[in-house]
């Protein structure tokens, strides 16, 4: 029989942690000698860390092949012993367990070493242990192998020579690539969205679905709404205008509280991202996939901004005025085509009070300047929390929202929505779907000759939408022409 999971889990553990310290030490001291000529001393000390690089390395591999054994062992039916010398039979969930504990050390690794925000590593956390069995199961697959630090080493190699680069993996960096490369054709697959036979899975500390946070997102939308993870095409959210408690007297019978519950179902959509690098560039980074990381986020974050507000839910993710507009949640102004400060004061109060706790305002920066400059009959400041940093109005935070209407076209019969007041965590849901992928190509000029850059091409899949309008209020002022 087999040696316990429990060991050499333990085991491979320090021999990972042992190899991540030798080759920080390494880059620490890589750095140091940066262009110049090493002295005697250091190449000495590179020649100790290079020779127990190799024997980490060596560890890991056979402590990783002994655990490959033992799951193989375990998923064929067979035995090993357990921790408590028991003995453990196979299955599905021994399977789903070992992958979930091999993603895990990958991302505490990735976090330790940088290259994975705490956020992010969190995400995966909870993805990996919350869930239908199906769920963490299809999660455990997708982290392990877009975790693998091998794959991120293969892929950062085919980003800088996509024609070559494959030519320079090692075996380790190989069977990572396949593993990937087989799970990134089954989830293309289940995704339906088309031809994708060029596109690769991209590693887990470049995917926009783990990367991008609610508190670090430029966009307050997404910052403020409840934000899940999933792995199919379309998400399930069950909503309700909430249950009924009472007072009874003794002996009374109850009152019928049961909650009406529905069902919202929220689609997703395919986004591509697009990320132009030179071949100097590629040549030249010692980590290019760490320097396009901040590139490729701030673009989706920017696609998603305007989306998340306006989309039309058909062709892109619903935008919450879309959401809003035209249901009970849409209060009109009462100036004539104006905003005026009454507007403000019953939008507020138009909000259910089980909402307010978590309530905010969200409107553009011309909106919040008009509202800046209101003034009482003696000429006083009307709202000064205006002028904080962050800004307040009426004790609630404003969120600046810059697709949003900022002004108003009295030329025009239309409507213009320019606040929203509410609970975004209650209204507006965003569901990502992990898994991400890239595709790498050429760039050609005009007359079909190479330019010496390269398309990095990010395509995810993202949707949102309004599932209880009733924890907002939006505002419209309307114009006639």
């Amino acid at each position: 029989m087999a040696r316990a999971i429990s060991i050499i889990r333990a085991e491979l553990d320090e021999a990972r942690a042992k190899r991540s310290r030798i080759e920080a030490d390494m880059a620490e001291l890589d750095k140091t000698i940066g262009e110049s000529t090493p002295t005697a001393g250091q190449s000495e000390r590179w020649e100790r860390l290079s020779a127990g690089q190799q024997k980490a390395r060596a560890d890991v591999d056979r402590l990783d092949d002994e655990m490959r054994d033992a799951v193989s062992a375990l998923a064929a039916g067979g035995s090993v012993i357990g921790g408590d010398g028991a003995r453990q039979d196979g299955g599905d969930s021994a399977r789903t367990g070992v992958k979930r504990d091999k993603a895990l050390r990958f991302i505490e690794a990735a976090e330790r070493s940088g290259e994975l925000p705490t956020h992010s590593a969190d995400k995966v956390d909870r993805l990996l242990r919350t869930g239908t069995t199906d769920e963490r199961s299809n999660a455990a697959r997708w982290a392990e192998a877009a975790g693998d630090p091998d794959y991120l080493r293969a892929f950062g190699k085919l980003l800088a020579d996509p024609a070559r680069g494959h030519l320079t993996w090692d075996a380790r960096e190989s069977e990572a690539y396949r593993r990937a490369r087989a799970l990134g054709d089954e989830m293309r697959a289940a995704m339906s969205t088309g031809n994708n036979a060029g596109q690769e899975l991209i590693p887990l500390s470049l995917d926009p679905s783990i990367l991008l946070t609610n508190d670090g997102s430029i966009n307050p939308i997404r910052r403020n709404s409840r934000v899940v993870q999933t792995a199919t095409n379309q998400h399930r959210v069950v909503t309700s205008a909430g249950a009924t408690a009472e007072w009874k007297t003794e002996a009374a019978e109850a009152a019928d509280g049961s909650p009406a519950l529905a069902e919202v179902d929220i689609p997703l959509f395919l986004a591509d991202c697009n990320v132009i690098y030179s071949y100097e560039l590629a040549w030249s980074t010692r980590d290019l996939v760490a320097e396009l990381q901040p590139v490729v986020m701030d673009a989706v974050d920017q696609l998603e901004a305007t989306a998340f507000t306006t989309g039309n839910g058909t062709s892109a993710p619903q935008g919450l005025i879309t959401g809003l507009a035209g249901t009970s949640s849409e209060i009109n102004g009462t100036g004539t085509e104006a905003l005026i400060a009454a507007d403000i004061y019953a939008l507020q109060n138009a909000l259910p009070p089980r909402f307010s706790e978590g309530a905010a305002w969200y409107t553009n920066i011309r909106t919040i300047n008009t509202a800046r400059q209101f003034e009482t009959t003696n000429g006083a400041i009307k709202f000064p929390e205006l002028m904080t940093n962050p800004p307040m109005l009426l004790g609630k935070r404003v969120w600046e929202t810059s697709n949003m209407d900022g002004t108003l076209n009295t030329a025009a019969s239309e409507s213009n929505y320019l606040i929203v007041y509410g609970s975004l965590k209650q209204a507006y849901c965003i569901a990502d779907r992990i898994g991400s992928f890239v595709e790498i190509t050429p760039r050609m000029g005009s007359n079909s000759r190479p330019k010496g850059e390269r398309n990095l091409t990010l395509y995810r899949m993202t949707g949102a939408k309004v599932v209880r309008a009733q924890a907002c209020r939006l505002l419209d002022v309307p114009t006639t022409a």
